[in-house]
């Protein structure tokens, strides 16, 4: 028998099918039969157009191999075996080495928050940057605007983001403040701009500065490209030094005083003011100057979740004059951490609204509506930095199908996984072997399969990460990590339920003895099973259950201090496997011997 494959090299592109040829030539003198398999990918990834074919003597036959990629699959080098197993005779198995080179496809989303922001000679916004590609991006977010008038600073300047990730930037953008008129609205853009590696005698540049550069006068000193259309566009509006309100009670003013002058000057010999009437004069107006604002007070402190009290980054914050609830004084968003500062306010009484995309507005400290809100008041000077803000995610709903041969009695629930926050580290799973059930969290919603295979959660608190759990008695638990994000409708997510009465149980030993708490891994296409060996009672112990069958198992064993050790174990229709050792090996060990000649010479 004689395999061979083309090209053993293959450039692919995930999401794409990428095609591989198998030619199989019968070296043999009587008829055979062959079998053809893929190792070291997942199964549901291959394809083939004649998985058994059969040869006479001297014949060949090309298969072709059609490999369709999950489009998140990150980017790079990846390698599969095709394994041929003779049917007939010896049972000879050829397996050649399939090299497979993923591409990068990035993809970057920004998401400015808010997009409208009121300020004087500044505003601050926060840039959401996420990488949705199956590779690491590493670059920069510039801003433009069609004037040239306004200078943006971002902190920090620029991001490195792994396939996945999310980056928060603060965005503050600055303009020459007008004197006079109307509120000016500047239109910015930001765009993407990849960096290629620089050469090293730029390693002292000031990034930042030389970011702002590039964003005020269109040019790229770091190289990069921007690109185009933008990534997110936003509006600064800039409010005049003097508003027309002040300019027309600076007119009215100096109209009355005019007018007071004429009427002086005419009566200037009818009217007599004593001394005593000038000093009250020159007190009230002294009084009156006095009331003018100093513009030296400052709030701050957290917004903070309410589900896990964790700070939320990229919250809209908007302080209100007590009079006057409809325009803000002043507009921040929080860091990273949650964290707001306002300064610059003059004393009085502020109310204060805080808003982010797929949360509810709520008002200072947790009030949904401006009427309940709770003032916060400013003495002249006084620097307030321990408010604190709670915020809810608007309810999410997860929906999807589950397909099967019998959907009667099944259940999919929501929960709080163990490993993860807000449950990570609280709570201590018991000694020996690992619950049968996927997970052990906390059960937040649960609701029976429709007889269509539908179902609906929903008012589900977000953000969170949740484990979607699908059961039903006699078939495999199946469980989906899930990253709901705050208001999201989650839609589209499809659950296969597989029979699940195998099981396979056995003992994990070393050159010492029997191996507790080592991890055993089972997969079966998209089902993934796992346990740990038991270190009581019968230690080194393990039994996976809930098995669907029939199929072809990978079991992985691992346990620190030993070589990991992988088995292929195949399970009969309701198949319980009894009596599996599985031996691990040390990690690390030396050979030492001495080479001699046949006339004894060493």
């Amino acid at each position: 028998m004689r395999v061979d494959l083309a090209p053993r090299r293959l450039g692919a592109v995930a999401g794409a099918p990428s095609t591989v040829t198998v030619t199989i030539t019968n070296t043999d003198e009587v008829i055979s039969g062959y079998a053809l398999r893929c190792l070291g990918v997942d199964p549901a990834w291959v394809r083939t157009d004649t998985a058994e074919p059969t040869l006479f003597p001297g014949e060949s036959t090309t298969l072709t191999l059609t490999l369709d990629l999950p489009a998140e699959l990150p980017a790079g080098e990846r390698r599969m075996a095709v394994q041929v197993r003779e049917l007939t005779g010896p049972g000879r198995t050829g397996v050649e080495e399939l090299v497979i080179d993923v591409a990068g496809a990035p993809r970057v989303d920004v998401l400015l928050e808010p997009t409208v922001a009121t300020g004087g000679r500044s505003a601050a916004f926060a840039v959401a940057v996420e990488n949705n590609g199956n590779t690491a991006v590493d670059g920069a977010v510039v801003g433009s605007d069609p004037e040239k008038a306004v200078r943006f600073t971002f902190d920090p300047p620029e991001f490195h983001l792994s396939p996945g990730e999310r980056l928060v930037t603060q965005l503050r953008t600055t303009a020459k403040r007008p004197l006079v008129g109307s509120p000016e609205p500047r239109s910015f853009e930001l765009r993407l701009a990849e960096r290629p590696p620089l050469p090293a005698q730029l390693g002292t540049w000031d990034v930042a500065a030389a970011v702002e550069r590039a964003a005020r006068d269109g040019a790229d000193p770091l190289g990069r490209r921007p690109a185009s259309p933008p990534a997110a566009v936003g509006v600064f509006v800039q409010k005049p030094l003097l508003g027309r309100g002040l300019l027309a009670m600076v007119g009215l003013v100096v109209a009355i005083s005019l007018f007071a002058a004429v009427i002086t000057t005419a009566l200037g010999g009818v009217v007599q003011r004593s001394a005593a009437d000038r000093d009250v004069a020159l007190e009230v107006a002294q009084a009156r100057d006095q009331k003018t604002t100093t513009g030296t007070s400052a709030l701050g402190g957290q917004v903070r979740l309410l589900s896990t009290g964790d700070g939320v980054a990229a919250v809209s914050v908007d302080a209100f004059d007590q009079a006057d609830a409809t325009t803000p004084v002043a507009s921040t968003a929080t860091d990273s951490a949650g964290a707001f500062h306002i300064g610059a306010l003059p004393a009085g009484s502020y109310l204060l609204r805080f808003r982010a995309a797929g949360f509810g507005e709520v008002w200072y400290p947790a009030a949904s509506a401006q009427a309940k809100a709770q003032l916060v008041p400013l003495a002249a000077g006084q620097d307030v930095t321990d408010l604190v803000a709670v915020v809810g995610g608007m309810p999410a709903t997860v929906s999807g199908t589950v397909t099967g041969a019998d959907l009667a009695g099944a259940v999919v629930r929501l929960e709080l996984p163990l490993d993860t926050a807000p449950l990570a580290g609280k709570v201590t799973p018991p000694p020996g072997e690992a619950p049968a059930g996927a997970t052990s969290g906390a059960v937040v919603r649960s609701v029976p399969v429709g007889a269509d295979g539908s179902f609906v959660l929903d008012q589900v608190p977000s953000p969170a990460v949740y484990d979607l759990v699908t059961t039903k008695t006699g078939y495999s638990t199946q469980v989906q990590r899930l990253d709901v994000a705050a208001g999201e409708n989650r839609t589209g997510i499809q659950v296969q339920l597989l029979d699940g009465d195998g099981a396979i149980s056995g003992v994990v030993s070393g050159a010492g003895g029997p191996v507790p708490g080592a991890t055993v891994v089972a997969t079966f296409g998209q089902v993934t099973v796992r346990t740990v060996t038991l270190t009581q009672d019968t230690p080194g112990g393990f039994t996976l259950r809930g098995l669907p069958t029939p199929g072809t198992f990978t079991v992985v064993v691992s346990a620190p201090g030993f070589a990991p050790a992988t088995l292929n174990l195949n399970l009969g229709a309701a198949q319980t496997l009894t009596g599996v050792s599985v031996t691990l090996g040390a990690a690390a060990g030396t050979l030492s011997g001495t080479a001699t000649t046949p006339d004894g010479t060493k």
